[in-house]
């Protein structure tokens, strides 16, 4: 009886998580961000995520799926001194998406200001508004992330990218169509009696 109640619990957890992100979604505020954002992904030349640890692996997600979309994307996950040799790749023009929890780390600020000098502009998901990360960000979405003691729920950034994924491909149809048409094209080369 433990086991069902431990994993009801833990099944609530994520669903409330969930709950909150769409929620928060739905605020004017973040709707207008949402405009927002989807408005810099489409004047960009390509897109950088920024993310490090868990959130590393949705910036690395996010880069594969706006790619496969027709948008040259990248992530920038590494930590250390082995982000610098990301940061080469950002070039004017780009959009810098950030997923942050609002703590101004050394690579978040190190990201920001190679952002600013070549004046690429910065969306930022951020856990909260009250963060001085908000500044550097031309568009915020703030996604509450739900926490417990021992265990972190990383679903709003997934979301935000999945819902921004889709935004854009609604005002690129033809540029989202060709590249999927043309990702299937590679994959007929690779496997080319699959069906």
């Amino acid at each position: 009886m433990a086991i069902n109640s431990q994993v009801d619990q833990a099944i609530q957890f994520v669903l409330n998580a969930t709950s909150t992100t769409v929620q928060s979604l739905t605020t004017p505020e973040n709707r207008q961000a949402l405009v927002g954002i989807t408005r810099l992904i489409t004047e960009a030349e390509s897109v950088a995520f920024f993310g490090l640890g868990s959130s590393g692996i949705i910036a690395e997600y996010g880069a594969r799926l706006f790619s496969r979309s027709g948008m040259p994307s990248y992530a920038l996950n590494a930590t250390g001194i082995a982000l610098a040799e990301q940061l080469l790749a950002l070039r004017e023009r780009h959009l810098l998406i950030m997923m942050l929890n609002g703590r101004p780390h050394r690579e978040a600020m190190a990201t920001i200001t190679a952002a600013e000098s070549l004046r690429i502009p910065i969306a930022m998901f951020l856990g909260k508004l009250d963060t001085p990360l908000r500044q550097h960000a031309a568009e915020a979405l703030i996604l509450p992330r739900a926490k417990s003691d021992h265990v972190q729920i990383h679903a709003p950034a997934l979301i935000a990218v999945e819902l921004l994924h889709i935004t854009f491909s609604s005002m690129k149809p033809k540029t989202a169509l060709d590249s999927l048409e043309r990702l299937i094209e590679l994959r007929t080369l690779i496997r080319p009696n699959n069906k």
